[in-house]
């Protein structure tokens, strides 16, 4: 790839489970670096799905995060993608405000809700 060519999707998985805190699934990123230049940005995500049933359904990965399968994902241009609802649903926060020390934190209450917060640093 050249050097100024921009590559604005990827998805990454973790190989882990996502820790249990009370009542339910939480993890949490820490913002290093940031770019004013899009409508959008960071999106966080939790799937049901195990890695190696997700390596076999996309073998070359995801493009977006919300083309993997029984998944909850927020962030996109303030908006959360919830697997089997068409529709984006609006979140109160949106990636492109995010900057430098911010965290975005995701939790999937053990009903199935989620939520995602952001954070300003040392705020």
């Amino acid at each position: 790839m050249a050097p100024q060519e921009e590559v604005l999707q990827g998805v990454v998985f973790c190989n882990s489970p996502v820790p249990v805190v009370n009542g339910g699934w939480y993890f949490a990123v820490q913002v290093e670096t940031t770019q004013n230049t899009e409508l959008d940005g960071l999106v966080l995500g939790i799937t049901t799905t195990p890695p190696a049933a997700l390596a076999q359904t996309a073998p070359e990965g995801f493009e977006a995060a919300d083309d993997v399968p029984n998944s909850w994902s927020f962030g996109y241009n303030g908006q959360m993608r919830v697997d089997e609802v068409d529709d984006p649903i609006p979140i109160s926060w949106n990636p492109k405000d995010l900057q430098n020390g911010d965290v975005v934190g995701l939790f999937i209450s053990a009903d199935g809700e989620g939520q995602a917060a952001a954070g300003r640093a040392g705020g």
